[in-house]
């Protein structure tokens, strides 16, 4: 039997997922987010880096100045690279060709990862 897309049958069962592929479409919503709270804080350390550049280009050269826009400079280039390795994860299991329990074996290392990225926005109000 045909059901339409729009009838009261056919938007239940859009909302009726089999447990795997709900577990697959809430580990996409993680990743997302997780790529998402990296490219704030990419924009927060970029916004940081320029500011510092800025500051070093009108006075003296403050060697405080200068090693923290190396450090920052660094965050921006690892705080990437692992933007880049979410998406690649992201698209893997969009794609089927992760399986959900590899991704969720390594939510807890995403997590650990993301707090130990905030702290340079601590270090920046000294």
């Amino acid at each position: 039997m045909k059901t339409k897309a729009f009838s009261k049958e056919g938007l239940l069962a859009s909302s009726k997922m089999d447990p795997k592929e709900k577990e697959r479409h809430e580990m996409g919503h993680f990743l997302m987010d997780m790529v998402e709270e990296l490219g704030k804080q990419v924009e927060q350390a970029e916004a940081e880096q320029e500011s510092l550049q800025i500051a070093l280009k009108k006075g003296r050269k403050d060697p405080g100045k200068v090693e923290r826009l190396s450090e920052v400079e660094h965050l921006v280039e690892r705080h990437k690279w692992h933007q880049g390795r979410l998406e690649l994860i992201l698209r893997l299991l969009e794609n089927g060709n992760i399986q959900t329990e590899q991704v969720i074996l390594l939510q807890p290392n995403l997590w650990v990862s993301s707090k130990h990225a905030r702290p340079t926005q601590k270090r920046q109000n000294r």
